[in-house]
Formats: C-alpha cells, sequence, structure tokens
C-alpha cells in the first residue's frame, strides 16, 4: 500500500487529516469522501493549503469545517482581515489606555497610513520590503492635510517618518500577537537617522524687545510664561486657586489640551509646585488687580484613569480670550 500523505489518516475506513493549529494537534474527518487513492491525494492537497493558510494568519475553522465541534471551540469573537479593520480594532482598545488628545494625533496618522497602505490590503500580505517602501514614500511622498489643503508640501520630516512607521510596527506587533498574521514584518526596521537640532531659545535681548512691545495681561503672561518655563496648556490652565502667595509658589497641576479638555500635566512628575521668581510674583501681583475677582468658573477635569471626572469651580489667572465682545474664562 502506497505511503499517505503527509497529515493524512485513514480511521474506520474513513479519510482524516490533521494540522497543528494554536499550538494544538487538530483531527478533522473529511465527511463524504469516499476512501480512494485519488481522494487521499486530494486529501493531502487539502491539509497543505490549510497549513498554509495557518502559517498566513488566513485559516478560518469555521469556515472549512462548519459542522466541526472544534470550530466552535477554537473561534474567536474578533476576526481581522484588512489593514482597515486591524486599526479600527486597535484603537478601540488603545481608547481606554492614552488620552483624547493623544488618540486624536493617532487617528489623523492612522488616515495617512491608511492612504498610503490601502484599507482593504490584507494584513497577512505586509511583508518587511512593504514597510521600508511605506516609509520611503511617507519622506518623499505628498502630505495630507485635508482641512487644509492648501498647506500640503512635498515631503515630511525624518521626525515625522519615523512616528509613523513606530505606529505602523506597533499595529503589526498587535496584529502577531493576536495571532492574526504569524510572520513578523516589522522585525529589523530601524529608524531613520536624524540631525541634532539646535535649540534656538529666547534671548534676554528677544524678551526685552518683547517686554517693551507688550502691555497689561499680555505682558504678565509672557513675562510669568518666560521665568516659570511652564507649558503653553498650563499656563492656560492655571488657577488662583494654585498660587500660594506666602510660599510664593504655584502648584501646577492642570493642563488644557488641544481639545479644549482640562487633564493633568504631560506626565505624572509635571504635577508639580514650582518656587516663583521675583518677576514672576511681580506679573501676578500685576495680573491680580485684573482677574482675581472675576467669577468663579465651574470645569470638568478628566484624570488619567479612564473615565474618571470631576467638576472644579475655579478662577483662571489668565484671561486674554475674548468671544462676542466678552472676556472668556481661559
Amino acid at each position: 500500500m502506497a505511503a499517505l500523505p503527509t497529515g493524512v489518516e485513514i480511521r474506520n475506513n474513513k479519510i482524516c487529516i490533521w494540522f497543528m493549529y494554536r499550538g494544538k494537534r487538530c483531527r478533522e474527518i473529511l465527511k463524504g469522501w469516499i476512501n480512494t487513492p485519488a481522494n487521499i491525494k486530494k486529501a493531502g492537497n487539502l491539509r497543505a493549503v490549510i497549513v498554509s493558510e495557518i502559517n498566513l494568519g488566513e485559516f478560518d475553522y469555521h469556515q472549512r469545517f462548519p459542522s466541526s465541534s472544534r470550530a466552535k471551540k477554537t473561534v474567536t469573537t474578533v476576526s481581522v482581515q484588512t489593514f482597515s479593520e486591524l486599526c479600527e480594532l486597535w484603537t478601540s482598545i488603545k481608547e481606554t489606555e492614552i488620552s483624547a488628545n493623544t488618540m486624536r494625533k493617532t487617528r489623523s496618522q492612522l488616515g495617512t497610513l491608511m492612504h498610503i497602505i490601502n484599507g482593504d490590503t490584507p494584513v497577512s500580505t505586509i511583508r518587511h520590503s512593504d514597510i521600508l517602501k511605506y516609509r520611503k514614500e511617507l519622506l518623499n511622498g505628498e502630505t495630507l492635510y485635508l482641512a487644509n489643503p492648501k498647506s500640503n508640501k512635498q515631503g515630511r520630516t525624518v521626525r515625522t517618518v519615523n512616528n509613523y512607521i513606530s505606529l505602523l510596527c506597533s499595529l503589526l506587533r498587535f496584529a502577531n500577537k493576536s495571532g492574526f498574521i504569524s510572520g513578523k514584518p516589522f522585525e529589523g526596521i530601524k529608524k531613520l537617522h536624524k540631525g541634532k537640532v539646535k535649540p534656538d531659545p529666547l534671548t534676554k535681548q528677544e524678551f526685552s524687545l518683547l517686554a517693551e512691545s507688550e502691555r497689561g495681561q499680555s505682558l504678565n503672561m509672557w513675562t510669568f510664561a518666560v521665568y516659570t518655563g511652564v507649558r503653553h496648556g498650563e499656563l492656560a490652565a492655571l488657577a488662583w486657586e494654585d498660587i500660594d502667595w506666602e510660599k510664593g509658589t504655584a502648584h501646577i497641576q492642570r493642563n488644557l489640551n488641544a481639545l479644549g479638555m482640562f487633564v493633568p500635566p504631560k506626565t505624572d512628575a509635571g504635577d508639580r509646585v514650582i518656587t516663583l521668581l521675583e518677576p514672576a510674583l511681580e506679573a501676578l501681583k500685576a495680573q491680580r488687580t485684573l482677574t482675581s475677582l472675576q467669577p468663579k468658573t465651574e470645569i470638568v477635569f478628566h484624570h488619567r484613569e479612564y473615565g474618571a471626572m470631576e467638576y472644579q469651580n475655579l478662577r483662571f489667572v489668565f484671561m486674554p480670550r475674548m468671544r462676542k465682545g466678552k472676556q472668556k474664562a481661559y
């Protein structure tokens, strides 16, 4: 009797095939297949196709064996085939891990990646060489500012491209760990080298010229910003309740992000108490006459923990913006 093809068995005169799936040996009877040499050869070919699908991350147990009891045990609630499906699943998971502002930027980056890769591209077909090709296109291709097409330009900075490719590799790493793909095309992708940018801080002379051109609240705000080094979002969210006049300190504990949400400072270490230098204190004293008696404003403060928030009533230090002829609270 001729040797059976690899992975093919005859049990009770029935043709069976076995294969390894998710670390376990699976055996399936080919129902309706009569035990003939021709069918045994076909069974060997079918088994080879299934092994190939498993290696490519394309195997659908339920589709191949709809009446199998094992198929019901191995089926998962999540199935990802295309790049757009991968992006959608990844973002839905990451929403609980990263801030709303970071998610806004990430969604924008994913939109660009889907334009370059094509959202309908099967994830399992993306190779190492494809990632390098995407990187080159990102580096030399035109930008995609849909909200303001006139600002589009040819090419992106090395830093921007590295951020895009890092995001893509994170997506593919997630796909690999989730079992959507078996390969690791992200391995060995190196960051493009970038030159060191020489710092160009505001000089004393430049600040003096700026101070001479500003008056009132604008001068107070710039003076406080320069002599404390707080981030612009922290400056916008600073309240009189954060100032300790006796100790001469300011508690930096909130930030106003690009979405107009009050959140903690960028990092845990960003929640800090700073000792104010004399120019910063003088700027606050001058500002106190302008805004310290304004009505309190109720805000929603979003904590780092997903979904955790609280209401706060604050008087903001700097109120430079106007809306319909009235001063905005922040």
